[in-house]
């Protein structure tokens, strides 16, 4: 959240460099967080002997990489139904994703379905399962909770006498 706050005012107090950089930008974006990801699997580098590399880099490495994407990502504006409809409908339901992806639906299926000795195509099913897991029941907390809430934020019972 702090990073994208950062990556805002970037663009509110440089609009120049953000239009024109957008491409360098994008490109090593792509390229660091690549990069990253094929030396942690060539390298094996796992959180249990490396655990200040997961903890304190990892994750920020990650959030800059993908901030760097974020200015020729902001330019388009339109695109083919066949990547606008996936996109819109992960949007959705991208917070109700954030609430359960790690702390719900990744620690139970740990918990019930260890993956230690797993490997290759076994691991695969399991990230499938994993992701359809995650997506399915973002829909149904988006669908049963969080679209309501906003609703009915948005109404005039609420607008009436609040606003």
């Amino acid at each position: 959240m702090g990073n994208m706050l950062h990556v805002r005012f970037w663009c509110i107090q440089n609009p120049k460099l953000w239009n024109k950089g957008r491409y360098v930008f994008f490109s090593l974006g792509i390229f660091t967080f690549v990069l990253l990801n094929v030396i942690i699997s060539k390298r094996q580098i796992y959180i249990e002997q490396y655990p200040f590399f997961w903890n304190v880099c990892y994750l920020p490495i990650n959030s800059v990489a993908i901030a760097l994407t974020l200015p020729l990502l902001s330019k388009i504006k339109t695109a083919p139904k066949l990547f606008l409809k996936p996109i819109t409908y992960i949007s959705l339901i991208s917070y109700s994703m954030y609430l359960l992806h790690y702390s719900v639906i990744l620690q139970l299926m740990k918990y019930y379905i260890p993956t230690e000795g797993w490997s290759g195509f076994d691991l695969l099913v399991y990230v499938i399962v994993y992701l359809c897991l995650t997506i399915l029941s973002s829909y149904a907390l988006y669908s049963i909770f969080e679209k309501p809430m906003m609703d009915f934020r948005e109404s005039s019972f609420i607008k009436k006498r609040f606003s």
